[in-house]
């Protein structure tokens, strides 16, 4: 169910869908994409702690998965921005 809400951007209700295969079916195969696609819908309603936290949870409990894979690289894409963000807000003297 939470893939389809996913597909369809309905993404608080993905969130929920998500929430409860991570919370009852941590070991199921489906858990690490549902914790990617959770960071995907964070991401989307600007909840970026969360989307980051959704990442690292798949990398700490599924390092030897396909998502975690794909978390890795969205985790770096996030601080590179973090960190091109941090250069704008240096003050000249």
């Amino acid at each position: 169910m939470g893939e389809s809400f996913y597909r369809e951007d309905k993404c608080r209700e993905a969130l929920a869908e998500f929430g409860t295969v991570v919370k009852e079916y941590a070991r199921s195969k489906s858990a690490p994409n549902a914790y990617l696609h959770s960071a995907d819908c964070f991401k989307k309603l600007k909840m970026s702690n969360e989307s980051r936290l959704a990442l690292e949870e798949v990398i700490q409990n599924y390092p030897k998965t396909p998502a975690a894979k794909e978390a890795k690289l969205k985790l770096a894409e996030i601080n590179k921005g973090k960190k091109g963000n941090n250069n704008s807000k240096v003050r000249s003297r």
